[in-house]
């Protein structure tokens, strides 16, 4: 692939207008979220021309971003887990709550991949892969690599960067891009370096420097949001600690995270200094620091992502019962996790074997201590549906979902059961109104049109398909479908000029698009 990109940008680019270059350091920038483990080849980039000079406008980023984003989500295996998508967004939220600047609205993404890896795109855009959950020992480290993401966004580095490229020489610019095109795609690390040193000395060591400014700017605003958001500072140097410890067990083959932030010893060194200055300034203004460290939610997505990742069930209960054997023994509160934790990814792997009623031994004390938790419920009801008792379950979903008719797991879960029992018309209600709650989310469309169909609801499983099609960068195939459902609009005045809103909105993307010589299909 990385090779596939090299010709593309040599075929594309002859020129070293702002915006050529601004495109072109997009491809690479979102490059470095793909899982090396995902079907690379098959993913199919926007096509991207020549647009002209001048800076990109905020207006000209959220196209760029969204365009990316289609891209995407079209050729990336994306963590269908609502419960920890979920999870995510809420975080992001409440640490984009408490940053300086910039516009609040995200697009959040989960990737399913095992490298640690966190990315922040033009437009609002931010992705999390499911190894930096895993490798991050407590919601403080976690919290601290996203807030340093926001910083980017907010900051505008994207931009500033491409403004500060203007003088560069394009060819030693590519000779950069493409070197870290291909150590991201899991090519050599020979030839990445052979790349990144062919062009200009004094050229790359002038873009290099501009980036390590970024990342000391990030790094302090991030840092400044984690403590306003009231996590302890220290989350940021253990983050740091972690990473540089994983690295050293890469050897030549570098996380894509690293690439981007490499982690030093003078960065862990700063990120210390910041928390004792943070320290001094509390304590000067007789404020309390802030201590969080940690929080159940993130250790229980945690195990759940743990659970997913195990090769067999009975691998998974094998771990977790070591941990429970080792819980109130250890004194180290950061890398065993609770109990509470432990017995909820017991339970849960049990679950997995058909081991129903040891699933529920380790829930039940859960479901005594903590009622209202909905992971633990949303657990008890999937034990449920894993025995077979669907009827019984169903009537539990509606009454937790009638509670909080907006959320996420519940919504889905309850959708899924309805098509396993054949009601796809209340299927179909429950996602569309979780559809109004997250427009952005393919998946939820996706589900939506199956149901309609079943429904026998020709006219919106029509328009649900071209809502999955337009997320995912097919337009040709979006404007299909609302043409074919055109035809069931019949005399219904309302829903043909629906549709026709919808078409022009369609186009008025593409044509934003292509002005910045962006072309998905």
């Amino acid at each position: 692939m990385a090779k596939a990109l090299l010709f593309s940008f040599i075929n594309r680019f002859s020129t070293c207008d702002t915006k050529s270059i601004a495109l072109a350091m997009l491809v690479v920038f979102g490059l470095s979220a793909y899982p090396n483990n995902s079907s690379s080849e098959n993913i199919e980039l926007p096509t991207i021309g020549d647009a002209g000079l001048g800076v990109m406008s905020r207006s000209e980023e959220e196209v760029l971003g969204q365009a990316w984003l289609k891209a995407f989500r079209g050729g990336v295996r994306l963590y269908e887990d609502p419960i920890v998508h979920e999870y995510i967004e809420n975080l992001l939220y409440k640490l984009a709550s408490h940053s300086e600047t910039g516009d609040k609205s995200l697009d959040v993404i989960v990737v399913d991949n095992n490298t640690i890896n966190a990315f922040a795109v033009p437009g609002g855009v931010v992705g999390v892969h499911t190894g930096l959950i895993s490798s991050a020992e407590n919601e403080a480290q976690l919290a601290s690599v996203l807030a340093h993401e926001l910083a980017h966004l907010y900051q505008r580095h994207f931009a500033r960067g491409i403004d500060a490229s203007r003088g560069s020489n394009w060819v030693t610019l590519l000779g950069t891009l493409t070197g870290i095109a291909i150590a991201v795609s899991g090519g050599s690390s020979d030839a990445a370096l052979a790349a990144i040193v062919s062009g200009q000395a004094a050229a790359i060591d002038n873009q290099l420097s501009y980036s390590r400014l970024h990342e000391r700017e990030a790094d302090r605003l991030g840092m400044q949001t984690l403590v306003q958001a009231g996590y302890s500072a220290q989350g940021a140097a253990q983050m740091f600690q972690v990473m540089q410890a994983r690295s050293r067990s890469f050897g030549r083959e570098i996380p894509e995270f690293l690439l981007t932030h490499p982690v030093t010893q003078s960065r862990i060194s700063d990120a210390r200094l910041r928390e004792r200055q943070i320290a001094r300034e509390h304590e000067k203004e007789n404020r309390i620091l802030p201590k969080q460290m940690d929080s159940i939610d993130f250790q229980l997505v945690k195990a759940r992502i743990s659970v997913k990742n195990s090769e067999t069930a009975k691998d998974a209960i094998n771990q977790f019962a070591y941990q429970l054997k080792k819980a109130g023994k250890s004194k180290d509160s950061i890398n065993i996790p609770s109990t509470e934790v432990i017995r909820y990814g017991l339970a849960l792997s049990y679950m997995h074997d058909n081991q129903y009623k040891a699933a529920r031994e380790q829930l039940a004390p859960l479901l005594n201590q903590v009622p209202g938790r909905i992971l633990y419920s949303l657990l008890d009801i999937e034990i449920d549906i894993t025995a077979g008792k669907t009827e019984q379950a169903e009537r539990r979903l509606r009454d937790l979902y009638a509670l909080n008719p907006s959320n996420y797991s519940i919504g889905m879960r309850l959708a899924d059961l309805l098509m396993e029992r054949n009601k796809a018309t209340d299927a179909a209600i429950v996602l569309a109104n979780l559809s109004r709650r997250w427009p952005k989310q393919s998946s939820i469309w996706y589900h939506l049109a199956e149901a309609q169909g079943k429904a026998n609801d020709i006219f919106n499983l029509h328009r649900a398909r071209a809502e999955f099609f337009y997320l995912n960068g097919r337009y040709r195939e979006s404007l299909q479908q609302l043409q074919q459902a055109s035809r069931y609009a019949k005399n219904d005045v309302k829903a043909t000029a629906s549709l026709r809103q919808r078409v022009k909105e369609i186009n008025s993307v593409r044509k934003k698009e292509q002005e910045l010589g962006i072309t998905l299909n």
